[in-house]
């Protein structure tokens, strides 16, 4: 009911461009599949003893899982002459439905100043998702008249995920012992939360392929650069790491849509399917502050420490593929 109240919202709004030849909308609900990953990485942090003199390096990564289903909206305006787009404009909205079946998993590496580094912990932890992503583009036609035509296109993709990390399951060597013994890590506990947003502005190309008047195709390509931020609370450790920096991305996607009636002049539904690809990388500096006393220094408060210049990368690479069903009119 909701919908259709919205379609019906949109093509008054509409109307008055209607009037004038050429100008089109379309209006589809979007559904997709997307998995992929978030990774970030903590490297070369030093290590210093209670006299402050550097022991040795560590090493953090940790990859938050992007397998969930996402729902959405996407609305296109076009200028059309003889069936083709000149130039068009759409924007498109979309939300997680559930939560990743996939872990989070956390590693840890040290490394003793002239020794061998290894291993020292590793953690598999539940996820609590969420996720809201908006895209906007814009396209006008360079080259091409008929069956296919190249578009210039720009747009924005704004991106923010929120994760919330519980059920930790893993092993961890004591580090405050030699040699450390080894203990198994079992916890229904809050470990921490994991917030990454994404700006995206980005410039590329679109080639569109009509076959008939009822089958489209469409493959586009996008250089991004991207401004990113995340922060990490670290629940156990009262800790909280924030950084901010930006890096190059790239984005790809193809579709294919078809429509049921062309024929008709007024209200022409069609259905679509989608495959989306994008990465991202950033490398900066993070800063880290504790809230609290962090539980793994014996006899030392750590509250209101600040740790600065911390070298912090982290890379998005996502993946979707998408269903929809619509009007255009």
């Amino acid at each position: 009911m909701k919908l259709g109240r919205i379609i019906i919202l949109i093509m008054f709004i509409c109307q008055p461009l209607m009037a004038e030849d050429g100008i089109h909308f379309s209006f589809a609900p979007v559904f997709n599949f997307g998995f992929g990953h978030t990774t970030y990485t903590m490297d070369n942090v030093y290590l210093v003893d209670s006299t402050g003199a550097i022991v040795g390096t560590a090493k953090s990564e940790l990859k938050f899982p992007l397998k969930a289903m996402y729902g959405g909206i996407k609305m296109e305006m076009y200028s059309d002459i003889s069936g083709r787009r000149v130039w068009f404009a759409n924007a498109a909205y979309s939300r997680n439905i559930n939560d990743p079946p996939s872990v989070m998993t956390d590693e840890d590496w040290i490394t003793p100043l002239g020794g061998a580094g290894f291993e020292w912990s590793y953690t598999e932890s539940d996820v609590k998702f969420d996720y809201d992503m908006i895209a906007i583009q814009v396209g006008r036609r360079i080259y091409g008249w008929e069956k296919a035509v190249t578009y210039a296109v720009a747009g924005y993709r704004y991106q923010r995920i929120v994760q919330n990390i519980v059920n930790v399951r893993g092993w961890q060597y004591d580090l405050r012992f030699s040699p450390p013994p080894l203990h198994n890590i079992d916890s229904t506990v809050h470990a921490l939360d994991y917030k990454a947003i994404y700006h995206q502005p980005s410039i590329g190309i679109l080639y569109d392929v009509q076959f008939n008047p009822q089958a489209q195709f469409e493959l586009s390509v996008s250089y991004m650069h991207v401004f990113a931020s995340d922060i990490d609370d670290h629940i156990l450790r009262n800790k909280i790491s924030d950084a901010s920096g930006t890096g190059p991305g790239f984005y790809s996607s193809v579709e294919f849509n078809l429509v049921l009636n062309h024929n008709n002049p007024g209200l022409r539904p069609f259905i679509g399917t989608s495959a989306d690809f994008s990465i991202l990388s950033v490398s900066t500096k993070q800063k880290q502050r504790w809230y609290g006393d962090d539980p793994i220094s014996d006899n030392y408060d750590d509250t209101g420490d600040i740790s600065e210049n911390i070298p912090h990368e982290f890379t998005s690479m996502q993946f979707s593929l998408g269903v929809r069903i619509g009007l255009a009119f």
